[in-house]
């Protein structure tokens, strides 16, 4: 795809909100509307996102 060294490697994760709200009193989940991925702890390299969504529990 990019390099010949490498391949995509996709992987699926699944990251509740309640994760979010242990010991933070005032969380409110469904006051969120913007998520950033920030990949800023190597100086080089690729990261592949593709397919970010959202879902209710049921």
């Amino acid at each position: 795809m990019i390099g010949d060294d490498w391949e995509v490697q996709m992987q699926t994760f699944h990251i509740p909100l309640s994760k979010f709200d242990k010991g933070t009193s005032g969380f409110d989940g469904t006051a969120i509307n913007k998520i950033q991925l920030i990949f800023d702890q190597s100086p080089k390299g690729i990261v592949v996102v593709d397919n970010i969504g959202y879902n209710t529990v049921k």
